[in-house]
């Protein structure tokens, strides 16, 4: 279950470091900067043949051993009389360290800065990655890395922090390579889990849908549960993309590949997270080549779920396109995005919306936005970024399906919810110093 999403600071965004944010998927070949799920218009007959081929011959194959899923098919619902309630307790506010941008944990962060170290006799810019100990008010810097070099996606477990760690010269040489990383806090020892070379991008720029960056082409995606890791991973295989989820077991260090995509038109597996024994990942298929549908590269983004106690793949939401996924317990969140036969126009719809394991069903508790990012499961809560409406508040109670309202806790007026851990809140107040608090919910 992710804890934490990305928090937009300048200082961020200079050294390319970011928490478990989620990206769009792979973007179309006539748009440079992915900014929307946006897809032009088309006229390739041949690709329109395929997406209607994969209509009528679905692969639900999710391992090899070739379980087929049964599918559930929920109508998404609006639930209504949503009555929005006061928070009847307080908060108590504790102000991270200067220097650290986000809350991995409730007792760790992470901070970066830019250093000039000398080289025999240059004086070179390093970026580095600090961990920040809330208990103790230490810092350890634990990665350092020069020019071309990125570090995202980090989480933390049991004491190991995990990361990836991207260096590409796509300039140059037209190459870039990975690294799944784990750092041990107790020891300071780092050590590779996994990884992955591309020597040209550019033999991936299909005429469809390009996969020619990193943001295609390398893990994205990683969420830590017990003893388990699960990520998103993409390999060449004979000229061809697979496209992977991989399970990793942190005490055994053996790792299994639980879904296999091989189809990047129609069978495109991204995104990856999990809580317990359940895994959730999306599947995109179906290029959107006229955009009738929404407007979106992908027709399509099913949602799939893997148990690892019966080792079988489910597919939990059929022909519709949730993403952002979360999970907490028998409950999913999610952002949907909907159809324009929904919708009063064709600009972009979402909503956020939740799935109940038992009761295998859909519902929807906010929607007509256009701009919601990243719903998080925070206790009996599901918080969320709405970046169109300015300042959030408001968290959903999804067990009472009441939404609930922080502002009158006065001290948390000017603040907008942009993370959680396991027991606070992250909170910033965008302001020049761009403070940055964990806030603990008391009843």
């Amino acid at each position: 279950m992710k804890k934490l999403v990305v928090i937009l600071l300048s200082l961020s965004l200079l050294f390319s470091v970011t928490a478990c944010d989620k990206k769009s998927p792979a973007k179309t070949s006539d748009t440079k900067t992915v900014k929307s799920d946006s897809q032009q218009d088309s006229k390739d007959n041949k690709l329109d043949k395929t997406v209607k081929k994969d209509k009528d011959e679905k692969n639900t194959k999710c391992s090899d051993d070739e379980i087929y899923a049964s599918v559930v098919l929920s109508k998404i619902e609006r639930l209504k009389n949503l009555k929005i309630k006061d928070y009847k307790g307080d908060a108590e506010i504790t102000k991270l360290p200067a220097g650290c941008i986000f809350a991995l944990s409730d007792d760790y962060g992470i901070g970066m800065d830019m250093i000039d170290e000398d080289h025999d006799g240059k004086i070179k810019a390093v970026n580095v990655v600090d961990l920040y100990d809330f208990n103790t008010g230490g810092k350890t810097t634990f990665v350092k890395c020069g020019k071309g070099c990125k570090t995202r996606s980090f989480v933390i477990n049991d004491g190991r922090v995990y990361y990836i760690k991207i260096h590409s010269d796509r300039q140059k040489t037209g190459s870039g390579e990975w690294v799944l990383k784990e750092y041990d806090i107790k020891s300071q020892k780092t050590v590779d889990i996994d990884n992955g070379r591309i020597d040209d991008f550019s033999k991936y720029d299909y005429k469809d849908v390009s996969f020619a960056d990193e943001e295609s082409l390398f893990p994205r995606s990683i969420d830590v549960s017990n003893d388990k890791l699960v990520y998103n991973k993409v390999v060449d295989i004979d000229d061809k993309l697979q496209f992977q989820i991989v399970l990793y077991d942190t005490k055994t260090r053996k790792s299994q590949v639980i879904a296999r995509g091989n189809d990047y038109l129609n069978d495109y597996l991204y995104e990856a997270t999990m809580d317990g024994d359940k895994v959730i990942y999306t599947k995109y298929h179906g290029v959107n080549i006229d955009a009738k549908l929404r407007n979106t590269i992908y027709k399509f983004c099913d949602v799939c779920m893997y148990d690892l106690k019966t080792e079988k793949c489910e597919v939990l939401s059929s022909d519709d396109y949730i993403t952002s996924l979360d999970i907490s317990g028998n409950y999913i969140t999610g952002v949907r995005t909907a159809e324009f036969k929904e919708c009063e126009s064709r600009e972009k719809v979402e909503q956020l919306v939740i799935y109940d394991m038992t009761k295998k069903e859909w519902n929807a508790f906010i929607y007509d936005k256009v701009s919601l990012t990243n719903p998080i499961f925070y206790k009996k809560y599901i918080v969320w970024r709405d970046l169109a409406a300015g300042t959030d508040y408001n968290i959903y109670d999804f067990n009472s399906k009441n939404y609930v309202s922080l502002r009158n806790i006065k001290k948390l007026e000017k603040f907008e919810i942009v993370g959680t851990t396991d027991d606070s809140l992250i909170m910033l107040m965008p302001s020049a110093d761009s403070i940055i608090c964990k806030v603990k919910l008391t009843e």
